[in-house]
């Protein structure tokens, strides 16, 4: 599955209404899976930055970019100079 049709396929249900809005992808990579731990990242994966108890998500940012990942989703902006299509 492409990037652009994973989120065809949720920007057709709350709360993720507005994703295909922010879309501007200058590549739609091959989406392999679908992760929230950093370490499970792999080449096409898309890590999903969640707010913990305990931690955020998106510090393990550029673990997961690191291991593969090719898109980030999170509650918060993305940081200055992030290097793959980031959706909040």
């Amino acid at each position: 599955m492409k990037l652009s049709e994973l989120l065809r396929g949720v920007s057709a249900h709350q709360p993720f209404s507005g994703l295909l809005a922010q879309a501007e992808l200058s590549v739609d990579p091959v989406v392999t899976g679908i992760v929230y731990d950093s370490r499970q990242a792999a080449a096409g994966a898309v890590f999903v930055g969640l707010q913990g108890l305990h931690a955020d998500g998106t510090a393990f940012v550029r673990e997961a970019v690191t291991r593969g990942a090719v898109a980030v989703f999170a509650e918060t902006p993305p940081p200055a100079g992030h290097s793959v299509p980031w959706f909040q």
